[in-house]
């Protein structure tokens, strides 16, 4: 009857809209989640970066004086040790041990940054990891909820997150290249800074 084909019409549109929606939602829910991540990320990166801003500037101003002091009475091997901690602190990867050339009146300035790197180092290696950890959790539910709702649109969307998050991946896939190749030069966020945010 009309009728009953009318009402058929309407269960069928209102299954479309509704898978639609679905679907519409579940991007958003992504898109969500990944501005969330990066946010986070950015907001621990910052934190690091005040914890070690303090004295990395106080030993790089030490480092100059003692290069122009240097300079001045022509000491190479002086100069060599500071062009290689400048460069260390430039990278923020200053070894524990000082070079044996440099000048005994940067020590303590050192032995500051030396610590500050180390302590906000291991906080944000810890909140990192967590952070990280947490994102794959919600990624894995949003799959979940992307294979029942049938999208491949949105599992395409994840796997392609989940392989910048640990691009060793596609490596051993075979599939850095092309838009991928960046990958090759990144490794998964394990220590210190870490990689930023995904793109």
């Amino acid at each position: 009857t009309p009728t009953t084909m009318n009402m058929k019409l309407l269960c069928c549109g209102v299954v479309l809209i509704s898978t639609a929606f679905c679907l519409t939602q579940g991007a958003a829910s992504l898109q969500t989640l990944i501005a969330n991540y990066n946010a986070q990320r950015a907001a621990l990166t910052a934190t690091y970066e005040s914890q070690v801003k303090g004295p990395r500037e106080r030993y790089l101003a030490s480092l100059g004086a003692a290069q122009k002091t240097a300079m001045a009475a022509t000491r190479t091997t002086d100069l060599a040790a500071i062009r290689s901690e400048m460069e260390a602190v430039g990278i923020g990867a200053l070894p524990d041990a000082a070079p044996p050339d440099l000048p005994r009146n940067l020590m303590q300035d050192r032995r500051s940054l030396v610590n500050a790197f180390a302590s906000a180092s291991r906080s944000l290696v810890t909140k990192q990891r967590d952070l990280a950890l947490s994102y794959q959790r919600n990624l894995a539910s949003l799959e979940t909820a992307a294979r029942k709702a049938k999208d491949q649109a949105l599992l395409d969307s994840i796997a392609e997150n989940l392989l910048w998050l640990s691009p060793e991946s596609a490596t051993s896939l075979g599939i850095d290249k092309g838009e991928r190749a960046p990958l090759r030069s990144r490794l998964s966020d394990r220590s210190g800074i870490g990689q930023q945010g995904l793109a």
